[in-house]
């Protein structure tokens, strides 16, 4: 069976048209990677990783459990789908896989 396709000829059938996005000569492309400097932490007195994260846009923080564990969430996936690395080396919690980002400081 042979769709019909969108023509005058049927005007039942919604034609959405194209959508074109351009950008002028000389601009640069996004990236989507996000920064944070040192400058910044100082600037807004950060002392750990969670709360240096909540800079960026897209990342939200929240309280959760028993220990009070602040956990990151970034554009609403957790430390379970997005994991932390540190030295190539994923950092979890065997018990539960929540990581506890308060205990991770930026004095170093």
């Amino acid at each position: 069976m042979a769709w019909p396709l969108a023509t005058t000829a049927n005007p039942d059938i919604f034609n959405l048209g194209v959508v074109e996005i351009t950008a002028e000569a000389g601009q640069e492309k996004f990236s989507g990677k996000e920064t944070i400097t040192a400058e910044d932490i100082a600037r807004y007195n950060r002392n750990d990783v969670a709360s240096a994260l909540n800079l960026l846009p897209g990342v939200s923080i929240q309280n959760l459990g028993q220990r009070n564990e602040r956990l990151i969430f970034i554009r609403g996936f957790n430390l379970r789908q997005v994991p932390l690395f540190m030295d190539g080396i994923p950092v979890y919690v065997p018990y539960d896989g929540n990581v506890d980002l308060n205990r991770f400081t930026l004095i170093d």
